[in-house]
Formats: structure tokens, sequence, C-alpha cells
């Protein structure tokens, strides 16, 4: 929890901060345009030389933004004050590499460059350009954003309606023109033309200037004034590239056609750095060049730059040029570790850490008994940090360090250490953080002060299930600790009904290693509800009686005719005595439509049509005894239908999308599960769609249908697609695995549904860096990948598909799931007695098994019984830790999954922990970036 508040506040500030600059530039505009206008008019002034003012000098600048194709019209942006008219000449960049190689920025023309062409033009950058780059940069900002969660066809209709190229009043240029500023190179010169400048409302704003379609290549635009110049560059070109890099050094770049996606073979890359060539080759047929690059040694006695826009001129470049055709790309030094070469600082992501306390909460003046375990995630998995000691700090709800302090890592990267809380410490979270270099750990604990209660209060609920339309009583007690009756208290309840989960669900599987890593993912961040997430039924007001009671009567609601769902009901009662004291109770119970519950759910979530569905039926009691029962199978086809409407908001009239729901039947069936309460069935899957199963039972006349596991089924031509349903902004790869978790050696079959059809998909598997990498095309809207399984997967990989379609580029991730099975450790925790009185000692004894061989090991031995508790608390959020195998992608939507918890008991059970020694704990890396240029 501190962590995420750590992480708000951190998010808060920063938004914050751009806000700050965002009101601060607009409204300084809007001040300085009101002065404008208000101003009076004065008398003209004697015709005295009046010192020169940088606001009235003429001034204008270029800029481009993106490339182009050559069935599209270049634009350049200009920006002016004091200008009329701009001379344009466009000449063609003969060698593109050396061109940009020599530049000292590859966004600019550089300050040397600016320098000797620049006549009349300051060389340091003025308040007016710097405030103008802001500007950019903020549009630049907001219009991404725009792109991102707006629709393709609106903003191409926006486009047609409200940005209409007009055809600009031109005159062409003269030989007396070029006699005034001479030509750069006569030879290159492919166009030029005067463009008219009308005045602009804002001195900060900026005209697109059209440049036309021009063949592929590389230009150079020219615009002059008198004595003034600036210059720009426009690319023009039919490829485009995907690139992914890693922080130690790899590089893969896909270059394909712009408008289809293909793949192109035979195209020359360069990686370079401060005019240094790194690497260079050329693609292969799947289009693929792959390359590791080291960073430049750096000239002895050079200190580092912490400037931007001097960083910028540092930058990584990857060019790509098939002929005329050219592609080029900067990375940040960032994406490949920093400046610092082999020194480089760790950061958060090349770290993961648990650090815990012997207890999650303490009182004010107690002591503080904490440890932490650290490992650098590398290419082959967790490794210990080449630091032999770690920087500490607690801070307390306030951010105050009460606790900062250097301690020594061990040769297993762990480390501990102790602090006495003060009488006086503030209440609340208190954050541990571990930092090696850049890289930072954290945990937390609480510290809160007992204040003894005076009174308790209870609420007894009804039985534990209770039918639908039954009327049941909630019973309210409150007594004082002394013994008496809390008599007259006013009483405030609340009544919340939430989804009931039967004790199978989440562990369908046979696998006791799954861990929800399956469909229902489907590569979004939608968390599993679980037992949370409540609504409100009813709420009231009562109370107690001279005997410390109060009932409140209630009748289970009857559910909807189309509900699938049990529900649980959970009354809270807040009690207020006369002192206005208020304590709070509360008791729950579960509303059954019947007796009987069913469940039915296939063994694989993708089949082809035609293929054979295996469905495991299951039937129990409400306390989860198995009972045999007659089950009705439902099949039902899930499809949605995309409804344009059209709508009006001010005056501005525009298209909505809905999407609704159909429902089809496909089969039916009847199976009896056996007296354990398990049936089969064999489902031919008739058609391609999504589908789900219903479980329906039959008691006394009354259908109780319960909603059953779901799977997808495509068609093996990859014609059939649910793109319309998934995707609201038409950017949405959907992956869906055919399992929860794979085991090495087996082949995991991935559906992709395209928004694309004839797609060329660039498929990848990822953690730290790219693992396997290969091109496959897609004739249709939905494909199937097939993704063998590998040892070095383990605990678990991500699979990434991306590619490049009209232009726009697609991509997405999915978690694969592949447990260390190899690496498990089964734990038994058995005391010498069943129970204890408080201060008792007794005997633990702690067996591990590792369930590669038959071994086993005595761990340490625990006594007392306080400390068995602590032991239990501590080992409850070990396990929370080693079970949780999730990783948030950097560039797709985040994947976050609750996962089930592999420990319920440590007392007289057996469960498994995750162990990959050295360290206690599973892999968690992230994939890392793809970027389309």
């Amino acid at each position: 929890m501190s962590e995420t508040n750590q992480r708000l506040r951190s998010l808060l500030l920063t938004a914050a901060i751009y806000l700050i600059v965002v009101a601060s530039a607009f409204g300084f505009n809007v001040i300085r345009s009101r002065a404008a206008r208000n101003q009076p008019a004065q008398p003209a002034p004697p015709e005295t030389p009046a010192p020169t003012v940088a606001s009235t000098k003429p001034y204008f600048s270029l800029t481009t933004n993106r490339t182009y194709s050559p069935n599209e019209s270049s634009r350049v942006w200009a920006s002016y004050q004091n200008i009329d008219h701009l001379d344009f000449r466009v000449y063609r960049v003969k060698d593109p590499n050396k061109f940009f190689k020599q530049l000292d920025d590859p966004h600019q023309m550089g300050e040397k460059e600016k320098e000797e062409i620049s006549q009349g033009y300051g060389v340091r950058i003025s308040l007016l350009e710097r405030t103008h780059r802001l500007k950019i940069s903020l549009f630049t900002a907001v219009r991404d954003y725009v792109r991102t969660h707006l629709l393709k066809q609106h903003r191409e209709t926006f486009n047609q309606k409200f940005r209409k190229e007009t055809e600009p009043t031109r005159t062409p240029l003269n030989v007396a023109d070029y006699a005034r500023v001479p030509l750069l190179n006569p030879d290159q010169k492919v166009k030029d033309w005067r463009e008219p400048l009308p005045p602009l409302e804002n001195e900060y704003d900026s005209r697109m200037v059209t440049v036309g379609k021009q063949e592929p290549g590389v230009y150079l635009i020219e615009a002059v004034n008198g004595d003034l110049r600036a210059y720009s560059i426009a690319i023009v070109s039919n490829l485009t590239m995907i690139e992914k890099t890693t922080k130690d050094g790899q590089v893969l770049v896909y270059v394909v056609d712009r408008k289809t996606g293909a793949p192109h073979e035979g195209v020359s890359i360069e990686v370079t750095k401060s005019k240094q060539v790194l690497a260079s080759g050329t693609t292969d047929k799947s289009g693929v060049f792959k390359t590791e690059v080291k960073q430049p040694t750096a000239k002895e006695g050079a200190e580092e730059n912490t400037d931007e826009e001097e960083s910028n001129k540092s930058a990584y470049l990857i060019m790509a040029r098939e002929r005329d055709n050219f592609v080029i790309s900067d990375v940040e030094s960032f994406y490949f570790g920093g400046e610092g070469g082999e020194d480089d600082a760790l950061t958060s992501e090349d770290v993961t850490g648990y650090i815990y306390t012997d207890r999650p909460i303490y009182r004010p003046a107690q002591k503080v008994y904490f440890k932490g375990i650290l490992r650098q995630w590398g290419r082959n998995g967790y490794q210990l940090l080449d630091s032999k000691t770690v920087d500490v700090t607690i801070e307390d709800p306030n951010n105050g360090k009460i606790f900062e302090k250097e301690l020594p890592l061990s040769t297993r990267g762990s480390f501990s250490g102790d602090i006495d809380l003060a009488d006086e410490v503030p209440l609340g979270n208190y954050n541990i953080t571990a930092a090696v270099g850049d890289a930072k750990s954290s945990g937390y604990f609480e510290v809160q002060e007992y204040k003894k209660p005076e009174f308790k209060v209870s609420v007894k609920g009804p039985k534990e299930f209770a039918a639908v339309v039954e009327k049941v009583k909630f019973t309210v007690t409150a007594n004082y600790f002394f013994g008496a009756p809390v008599t007259n208290a006013d009483v405030h309840y609340y009544i919340y009904k939430q989804r009931y989960y039967h004790w199978w669900w989440g562990n369908e599987s046979n696998d006791e290693f799954d861990d929800a890593a399956g469909p229902e993912n489907e590569g979004g961040d939608e968390e599993d509800s679980g037992y949370y997430g409540s609504d409100l039924v009813t709420e009231g007001d009562g109370t107690l009686t001279s005997r410390g009671e109060m009932t409140v009567d209630f009748e289970v609601p009857k559910p909807e005719d189309k509900d699938e769902w049990d529900y649980s009901y959970r009354l809270e009662a807040q009690v207020t005595d006369a002192s206005r004291r208020e304590m709070h109770g509360q008791a729950s119970f579960i509303g059954t439509r019947g007796k009987t519950v069913a469940d039915a759910y296939p063994e694989r979530y993708l089949y082809y049509q035609g293929d054979t569905a295996k469905i495991r039926v299951k039937t129990a009691d409400y306390a989860g005894h198995p009972v045999s029962e007659k089950v009705t199978l439902k099949f039902i086809e899930q499809k949605y239908e995309k409804v344009e409407k059209d709508e009006e908001y001010n005056g501005y009239k525009y298209k909505n999308y809905d999407y609704i729901l159909h429902e089809r039947e496909l089969a039916s069936a009847d199976v009896n599960t056996d007296s354990q309460g398990n049936a089969a069935y064999d489902f031919t899957v008739p058609s391609p769609g999504s589908i789900y199963v219903k479980a329906i039972l039959n008691e006394n006349g009354k259908e109780i249908v319960n909603r059953g596991g779901s799977f997808w089924a495509p068609d093996k031509k990859g014609e059939w697609s649910d793109f319309e349903y998934r995707d609201y902004d038409e950017k949405s790869i959907k992956l869906v695995p055919d399992k929860k978790s794979y085991k090495p050696g087996e082949t995991a079959h991935v559906l992709a549904m395209l928004p694309a059809d004839k797609a060329h998909l660039l498929v990848t598997t990822e953690l730290s860096n790219v693992m396997t990498v290969r091109e496959i095309d897609s004739a249709g809207r939905s494909v199937v990948i097939d993704v063998p399984i590998e040892q070095r997967y383990e605990p678990n990989v991500y699979l990434d598909v991306s590619f490049v379609k009209d232009s726009d580029m697609y991509s997405q991730s999915q978690l694969i799931v592949v447990p260390a099975r190899d690496k498990m450790l089964k734990l038994d925790i058995v005391p010498n007695k069943k129970e204890f009185k408080p201060l008792t000692r007794k005997l633990v004894s702690a067996l591990s098994t590792k369930r590669s061989t038959a071994s086993r090991r005595k761990l340490p031995v625990i006594s007392s019984a306080s400390s068995m508790a602590s032991a239990t608390t501590k080992c409850r959020r070990v396990s929370r830790f080693i079970t949780s195998s999730r990783a948030l992608p950097a560039t797709s939507r985040s994947i976050s999954r609750r996962t089930n918890l592999l420990i319920n008991s440590l007392i007289s059970r057996t469960k498994v922990l995750t162990l990959n020694p050295p360290f206690v704990a599973s892999s968690k890396t992230q994939p890392f970036g793809s970027r389309m240029r």
C-alpha cells in the first residue's frame, strides 16, 4: 500500500508540474494578447534611433514531425514573426547516412551548421525559441494522446472536413532571388517557390506549409527571408521499421512496407553513436536484423554531460536504407543502460527484492527487525548484485527519515537490521527502502496505538446458507467489557451483497501450479474480482434494548430470471453509545438458489472448428460435498454487433458506436455425475466463435442455471475474429493462450485476433532480451501461433505480437506461465500438540522436501506461542510474494491478476512453495518496448 501511495504521490507531483507549465505558457499568451489589444494608440515618437528589441526582430523557424509516404503530401510547419513571405528551396540529399552521421543532433541542423549558414541569427537559443519548443512538445503530447484514444475514421472525417488543403498562392523564384541568396547546391534542388505568410493571430502560432508529393528520399528544406535562413528535413519513404532494444545492447530491427506491412529483405542497417558506426548489416528474408552494440569508449578526462539538449547529440541512430527509401530512428542512451558503459548504475527495472519485518504491525516504543533479499535480473535469470553494501532508509507516514544507514550485503544477497521506535512516533504506514545505485526495493510495516475499547459489538447472522425469499434475522449485540449490556445505544446498519464464488472455482485445473494465467486475462488489465466488490442492498437505523440487543429482519432477494450466480449478504452494524463512542461488527451468510451447484468447464481454452472439446462437469452441495446429479449442458455462442449512432454535442455532430450482444444456443446435452460429483462430455465445435457453457440443474421443476467456462473456436482459414467486441480504439490485438500454464517441452497454442487481415506479424518471446523471433503471415483476421515452451522460459515469458498496416503500428503482449516445477519445495510444519495455552512452550518441526528428489531437510525449530503466530504471519506474507508470478509489460496494457495463494495454513498442512535457489522467489521481469519509425 505504501509503495502505491508513493507512486501515486510521484504521479500527482509530475502532473502538477506539467499543469503549472501549461498554465504559465497559456496565461502568458493570454495576458500578452490582451495587453496588445487594450493598449491605446500612442503618438509617433521622434525619429531617434531606438535600441533593438528582440521581440520586434524578424524571426522564423521550420519544423517537421513525421515521415511521409510517396502518396502523401509532405508538410512543414513555419513559426514566424514580422515576416510576410518566405522563399522555399527543397534539396534532395544524396547520401542520407552520411548526412545524418555528420549532424551533432539529428533533430536539428546543429549549432555548428547553423552558425555557418546563418546571417544575422544568434547562435544562442532565444527565449522565443525555447517557448516555441515547449509549445510544440505540449502540442505533440496532446496530439499523440488524442490519436491513441480517437478512432481512425473519426480522425479522417475531421481532417477531411477541417483540414482540407487549399492551394497556396505561390510565385516562382527568379534568378534575381538566387543572386541575393545563393543556392546550397543547384544540382540537388528539386523545387522552389515563394510562400506568402499572412499575419498570425498569436506570435507563437505556426502555419502549415505544404511541400507536396515527393519521390522517396531525404529532402532538406531551406526557407529564406533577407539574411535569415532556417532549415528542416522531410523524409519520404515506403518503408518503416519496428525496433526493440535492451539495456545490455541488444538491437532488433524489423523493416517492413509502410502500407502493407510486408517485410523487406536486404535492407542496409547501420547503428551509430557520436558519428561512430557501432554495427551494420542487412535484413534477412523475414525483414529482421539482429545485433549487439557496445557503448563507445569515452575520451579520457571527458566530463559527464547532464545537459538535456547536449545529451540529444549523443543519441544512438538506427538507419535503414533500400535504394531511395530511408528510415531513421534515434534511441536515447537510456534504452542501452545509460552513459556509463560497464559502470552503469542499476535501476529498479533491473532489481527484484523482497523486504519484510518480524511482524506486520507495531506499537510505539517497540523494536522493529527487518530483513531484505535482493537479486539482479539478467539474461540468465536472477543473479547476485555486484555490491557489498546497500543503503537502507525508513520513512514515517510524513516522509520523515527515522533510519538511514549503509548495511552490508551478504554473499547470499541479503541484509538485515533493526530500529527502536520512539515513544511518540507518528501512526500509520512506514516505508523501508533498500537502494543500490538507482535501483530501489521497498517494504512496509505499520505503527498503531492500541486503545482498549469500552465495549464490544457482535453480530450474529442466520445459518451459513439461506434459500432465496427466505426470511432471516440478524442479531446485533453490544456489551461493555465489565459485563453490562450497552443499553439504548443508536445503531446504524448496512446490508451489502456480492457475488459468491463456490469453493472449487479458481482451481478447476488438475495442475496445482495453475495461477490464473488463462484466457480470462486476455492481455487485459482487469483484476479477478474474487470476494471484492459489494452492492448496497439496504440500510437502516435502530436502538439497542435494555439487554443490549437489536434484531434486523431481512428477506433474501429473489434473483432475476437470467441471473446465473449466487450471492452472499453481509450486515455491518455501527453502534454509538451515550458517550458517542462508536464500535463496529458484522456477519454474513450465503443466499442459495437451490441445494446443489454445478460447474462445467473446458480442458483447454482454444479449439478449432470441428475439434472435440473436452468438457469437465462437477456437482456438489454448498458445503463442498460431492453429490450425484443430472446436469443439462447448453453451449451458447456469443457475438457482438457494432451499431453506429449519430450524436451531437454543442453543435458538433459525430458518430458513436455501441456493441450489442447476441447469443445463440448451439447444442445441449444431459450428463450424470458419479458419486464423486464428476462427469465428462465431448462436444464437437460446429462453428467458429466465442462459446461458453451453461450447467443447468432441475430441482422440483425449477431450473437453476450456473455459468460455466468458455473457450474460443477459430476456423483454420483464419477468417473469423472477435475484433468488433474487443477493440474500441482499433489498435488492439487480442491474444488468448489455450491453457493457464505449461511445462517445458509442450507447445502453447495462442490465438491472435487481429484488427486487420493480411497482416505480417513480428512474433517474439521476451524477458529482459529477445529470446526468439520469427515472422508469421496471417491471411485472415485470426491466426493460431504455436510457441514451443523451453526450459529457460521458467517461470514465465512474454509473447509479443506486432505488425504494421497503413502506417499504423499494432502491438500486444501476453504472459505465458511456465512454473518452475523442478524448483518447488514441499513444506511440512508439524507441531507436537494440537492446542496450546498462552505462554506454553512447544516444539514445532519444519520439514522440506524438494519435489525433484526424495531428500528431506529439517528447517529451524520455532518455539513459544507468540513466535509461532509471528512465523505464521510472516510465512503468509512470504507466500504472497512467492506465488505472484506477474509482471507489467512496458508497451502494452498492463497484465495484473490476483493469484491463488499456495499456502492456506502452516499448521498440519502440506502445501507448495516456489524456490528459485538461492532466492526464494519466482521470476518476474518486464518485456521491453517496441517502437515504430
